[in-house]
């Protein structure tokens, strides 16, 4: 298929995981291909601006390292791509789609574990009109499914991980670091961290916790504050932990920061597959959904994630700590499971090694842009 133009579409709702893939995506099918022109129309930039400081949030046609930025409303004024990215269930807006004549669209879902995705994977949807195909894209965790976007540069940076200065970097965020102690970061949706607080402080040895995100920053004062605790300078020193809050970063210092950290939590999907790729041990906080549905992705990613132990029973506690820790029916401070971090924390040397496997494994089997260009020059189309 020969591919000049390609344009994502993508609606972002309440979080930034949406914005940070189609950011993230843009720039990977750049550096498969420096010739695309690749264009991402989203319904608003904040969630963007976030992430890349140099796009205006005030601009609803901009350039900016080489992608084009357009507001959804402003399709109509644009020619339709030959392939066309149509991210997370996003509809395409009407006056752009009854311009195409002949184009593809990838109707790139969620990212999922689930075996039932496999199925559904690169299946064509019918669109009712020849000139135009359509097919589903099941990222996922398992070299049959459409994989992730490993991100070059992410890679660069992981591959150099044991030669850069950690602590320069940790130290822009959180000054005179303690090179000695075990540093990591809390990005998390609502949850009574009480115990991880507790736990960490008590610990025989030093913890630093950075602590991002407004609903992460939420979730720890109101642990604090049952604990009758109070930061001073979004930093509080209880015990053996140290927790400092850092200001929500554009991507590439997130890359950066979690490079250097001894575990993460994190949530949602585009900081998760970070995590993963970077071969670290982490916490999975995952999108709540109703009546539970969330927790069969979850149990899902577990099971995929647990091939990669050689310790049955250090898994079966981890994943054990994993389920309870999102086991919810909404985003709450109120705990319906207590998760016991001494699990991960006690065997972080051994979850750390079932990292590194899984992240070779994914590394080496689910490249999503080789996977998809490898579908589009197969077919014709």
């Amino acid at each position: 298929m020969n591919i000049k133009n390609i344009d994502i579409f993508c609606e972002v709702i309440d979080n930034f995981g949406d914005a940070g893939v189609v950011f993230r995506l843009a720039k990977e099918l750049k550096t498969y291909n420096n010739n695309f022109n690749v264009r991402i129309f989203i319904n608003r930039l904040s969630e963007l601006e976030k992430i890349n400081k140099k796009i205006d949030i005030l601009s609803k046609t901009q350039v900016v390292d080489e992608i084009t930025y357009i507001l959804k409303e402003n399709s109509n004024l644009f020619s339709p791509a030959e392939l066309i990215i149509e991210a997370f269930g996003c509809e395409i807006p009407k006056n752009y789609y009854d311009k195409i004549d002949k184009s593809l669209i990838i109707n790139l879902e969620y990212l999922t574990a689930e075996k039932w995705a496999l199925d559904f994977h690169l299946k064509e949807s019918l669109t009712g009109n020849p000139n135009i195909k359509k097919f589903f894209y099941m990222p996922g965790f398992d070299e049959k499914s459409g994989g992730l976007i490993l991100d070059e540069k992410f890679l660069q940076k992981i591959d150099k991980k044991n030669k850069i200065d950690r602590f320069s970097i940790i130290n822009k965020y959180i000054e005179s670091f303690d090179k000695n102690a075990t540093f990591g970061i809390l990005f998390s949706y609502e949850s009574d961290y009480c115990n991880l607080i507790k736990y960490l402080a008590e610990k025989d040895s030093k913890t630093i916790l950075a602590v991002m995100g407004e609903k992460s920053v939420y979730s720890i004062n109101y642990a604090l504050k049952k604990l009758n605790l109070i930061p001073i300078n979004n930093c509080i020193k209880y015990k053996n932990l140290t927790i400092k809050y850092i200001d929500f970063m554009e991507q590439s210092e997130f890359d950066d920061l979690l490079c250097c950290c001894d575990f993460a939590f994190v949530r949602g999907e585009e900081s998760i597959v970070r995590a993963a790729i970077a071969g670290i041990p982490f916490i999975w906080h995952i999108y709540c959904q109703d009546e539970y549905a969330h927790m069969d992705k979850l149990n899902a990613f577990l099971e995929k994630f647990s091939e990669f132990s050689e310790s049955k029973k250090i898994i079966e506690k981890y994943c054990n700590l994993v389920y309870n820790y999102n086991y919810r029916n909404i985003n709450s401070l109120e705990l319906e499971k207590i998760p016991d971090y001494r699990v991960f924390f006690e065997h972080l040397d051994e979850i750390r090694n079932c990292s590194n496997s899984f992240s070779r494994y994914l590394r080496e089997k689910c490249s999503l842009i080789d996977k998809l260009f490898l579908f589009l020059n197969n077919e014709k189309f």
